[in-house]
Formats: structure tokens, sequence, C-alpha cells
């Protein structure tokens, strides 16, 4: 016996079917809009919005009490014209759905259009129409920056004051220029086959409130390093920085005005701080070589630190093209052992605060192993905040504990030149 659709009793869809008569056109009882065709005991069915699930159980109950067996061929077929109506009705609902993704990225488009408009006006409040001041524009978004570009430093040594001494030699497009010659970056934390020789190494940002005890110390034992000097501090301890060139030791530059270079301080990334670029570096190395040299009659060692040791492989290639070589301090990636004292924490919070007795130990421990302090580099600074417990105190006894095991105190410069001789 065939199956038709009229057949079945379900009072829903005759009611439908009585009430919306066109031209023997029909709309479905279980939509109720026009969409996708069917045919049915000569009547044609208009389906939009059909329920996959529902067209199922509708299917299978009309079948059941129509008397009818359940014919699993009929019921195949009538759910795949239910997938289509399914289909018919995700195609209208997606479509819905781009216009008023649509309608909703335009009035989100307007709206950003309007407010940009007040937030331009609130940067430069002047008449509409009218040239926006680009130095107030720029003064406003820097404060809005987190990370705020290097300051400029005032006095005589200052870098507008280098600007406007350079600006007759090389305009500023040639002053950003680097040279033709090419110098190869490197990054000197540790000399390798330099034997039992190692570099104790003293920065000088700011600060020199341990300076001549050190001094003291080191021409008590007959010691001579390399210090690591500021413009600011060759400018602030001029006695003391030809003292220190007196005594025999060597000085490499530390920059000028001891800027942070990258952001490594705030996000952990050495990425360039605004305002770095090769024009500021040669400036900072070069200001600072020429006050050395005013100060003491001498010519500043090739060799440089950079403030807080935040580099990255482009400020290693521009202090190179002036060139200077970088020099860090040892770290052995095995034990992560380092020969940064970390006599600069002064906190006793901090996590990376350790007692002078503790930094003796984590100085000495490179002793213990093996050949591991061999051409190793050591940071330590003339300057603390400590009011006690002040690491200079023990210098003494590191120095001992390493000449005792037969290691020998040598500039960084000589270090590197033992390299190709042992």
């Amino acid at each position: 016996m065939p199956f038709r659709l009229t057949a079945l009793k379900i009072p829903v869809m005759k009611q439908r079917d009585n009430d919306n008569i066109k031209s023997g056109s029909k709309l479905c009882g279980n939509c109720g809009k026009y969409g996708g065709k069917t045919s049915s005991a000569g009547y044609t069915y208009k389906h939009a919005y059909c329920s996959l699930v529902y067209r199922k159980r509708f299917v299978i109950n009309s079948l059941s009490k129509s008397g009818l067996k359940k014919d699993k061929i009929i019921i195949k077929e009538k759910n795949s014209e239910n997938n289509e109506h399914l289909q018919t009705y995700f195609a209208k609902r997606l479509k819905k759905a781009a216009y008023l993704c649509c309608l909703i990225f335009a009035f989100i488009f307007f709206i950003h259009l309007f407010t940009s408009h007040f937030a331009i006006s609130s940067i430069n409040p002047e008449k509409s129409g009218g040239i926006a001041d680009q130095s107030r524009i720029r003064q406003t978004i820097r404060k809005r920056i987190k990370i705020e570009p290097l300051e400029k430093n005032s006095g005589p040594f200052s870098i507008d004051n280098h600007q406007k001494n350079e600006s007759g030699k090389n305009s500023p497009e040639k002053a950003n220029k680097a040279p033709a010659k090419k110098h190869k970056a490197v990054n000197i934390s540790r000399v390798w086959n330099a034997g039992r020789n190692i570099s104790i190494t003293f920065d000088g940002g700011a600060d020199a409130s341990s300076a001549r005890q050190i001094l003291d110390i080191l021409k008590k034992n007959k010691i001579k390093t390399t210090f690591f000097l500021s413009g600011i501090f060759i400018d602030k301890y001029r006695d003391l920085t030809r003292r220190i060139v007196d005594d025999g030791h060597e000085v490499g530059n530390h920059t000028f005005t001891h800027p942070h270079l990258t952001t490594y301080g705030i996000n952990r990334k050495q990425v360039l701080r605004p305002g770095v670029t090769f024009k500021r570096i040669r400036m900072e190395l070069d200001k600072t070589a020429r006050l050395f040299k005013e100060v003491t009659g001498r010519e500043m060692s090739p060799l440089w630190r950079a403030p807080y040791g935040e580099i990255n492989g482009a400020i290693l290639r521009w202090a190179a093209l002036s060139g200077y070589q970088h020099i860090a301090w040892t770290y052995n990636r095995k034990t992560r052992k380092s020969m940064d004292s970390l006599d600069w924490v002064s906190d006793r919070r901090s996590p990376f605060y350790h007692s002078a007795e503790e930094i003796k130990k984590r100085l000495t421990s490179f002793i213990d192993d093996d050949n591991s302090a061999n051409g190793g580099i050591v940071l330590m600074h003339l300057g603390t905040e400590r009011k006690e417990d002040v690491v200079h105190e023990k210098l003494d006894e590191i120095i001992n504990s390493f000449v005792a095991k037969g290691y020998d105190f040598v500039p960084v410069s000589q270090l590197i030149k033992l390299k190709n001789q042992i």
C-alpha cells in the first residue's frame, strides 16, 4: 500500500492546510513558512525551518498510528527529505546571521569614527580643521606608554649639546648611517683556554660608596683589574677616576647616562626601548671616552659593559661599529651558577638578596668545580645602598680563596690575549 501523507490523521496539519490554500500550494503544518518543496497527495507543501529530530519522530509515529508496517525504506526517504529541509533552515539562518554581523560591524565602525574624532580633539584641542601640533601629540602618546623613552640628560655633556655640536658636521640622515667598515659583534662572558686566570671587574654607575676601600684591597693584594665607568661617574668622581688609572687598572666604557637599553626589567624580553638607536649608542660611548681622556689624559679601553646587562643583537652590532667589544660575566649553564655577585641588591626581602658571606661562597664555589673558574669574569660594583653587611668587606677573603687554588687576577684585555697564548 503506497504511503500517503494525507492518509495520516494529524489535526495540526489539516488545520494549517485548510487555512492556507493558495493555488494548489499549501504551507507545511510543521513549518508555517515557505521554503524547500516536497509533494504529497497532489499537494505542494513548502517547507522551511523544519526540525530534523521532530520530522523523524513525526514519520515514525504517524506510521504507527495509521497501522502501517514500518517500512525502513520509506522512513529513510522521508528522512532524506528532512535533511533537505534542515539544510534550507540553516542556510536561511546563516544568511540572517551574516546580515546581522554586517550591521553590527558597521555600527561599531561608525562608533569608532565618531569617538576617534573626539579622541584626536582631546590630544590637540584646536579649532576644527586646524593643523595638529605634532610635538604635543607625541608627548601625550608617550605618557600613555608604559615604557618611556630614554630621558635626555642636561648639563655640559648632555645628549642635546652633543647633537648640537655634531649637527654642523653631519646631517641627521648621515649620522644614523653606520660606518662602511664591518666589525664583529661579540659578547664575552668567559675566556676559554685562558688557564687558571680570572678577572674581577667593577662597575661604576653613579655611586662610589665602596670604591676607595675596594681600591685599597686591590692595591694591598697587588691586583690589576678592569673597571667599567659611566660618564656620570667620571664627571662626578674625577679624583677617584684618576686614582683608578694611576693604580694601573684598566677602564672600560659603561655608557654616559647609564640608561636602560631594553625592556628586560619590565617584561623579561631584550626588546629595544624607544629612543635606543645606533646614533644613541654611539653618542653614549663616544662622550664617555672623550670625557675620560679629558679627565685622565689616557685612552679608554675598547671594552664596554651595558648597564644592567641589557643587550641584544642590534646593540652589540652598534657597539662593535663604534669599536667596542661587550664584556658580560660568567654563567655556568650546567650548574646554573653565576659570577654576578649580586652585591647591588640591598633589600633583604628580595629573593636575590645574599649576605656578604653567602656572596663569598657563591663566587668561590666555582673553585670546587673542576676548572669551572678558568677564564672567569666576576661582576661587582663600586657602590652599594647597604648600611651593613657590605660585600667589599669580604673581598680580601674572596681574593685569597682563589689565589690559594693557584689563580691569578688579570684585566679583561689581558685575559683575552691569554686565550691565544696558552
